[in-house]
């Protein structure tokens, strides 16, 4: 406990906010999608937790549909907004 010096009157920096948005979910518009390819031996299964969409959309009371395929020659998932 020796090795940690205590310090008054330093001034603590404001909170950061979060980091930014990684996925366009609050933006995508009723009838648009977003394709998000898959990483390299990524299964669908793994894709479609990492882009998961649906927490977002519990909150937001908005619905997004998933569907793995290929598209421009790379397998992926596209995420539809539905309502």
């Amino acid at each position: 406990m020796s090795e940690l010096k205590i310090e008054k009157n330093v001034p603590m920096p404001g909170r950061r906010g979060g980091a930014a948005p990684i996925w366009p979910w609050p933006i995508l518009e009723v009838g648009e999608s977003v394709f998000v390819p898959a990483k390299r031996g990524e299964t669908g299964t793994t894709i479609r937790k990492r882009v998961n969409p649906y927490p977002y959309a519990q909150r937001a009371g908005k619905k997004f549909a998933l569907r793995w395929m290929k598209h421009e020659g790379s397998f992926g998932v596209r995420v539809w907004r539905t309502e």
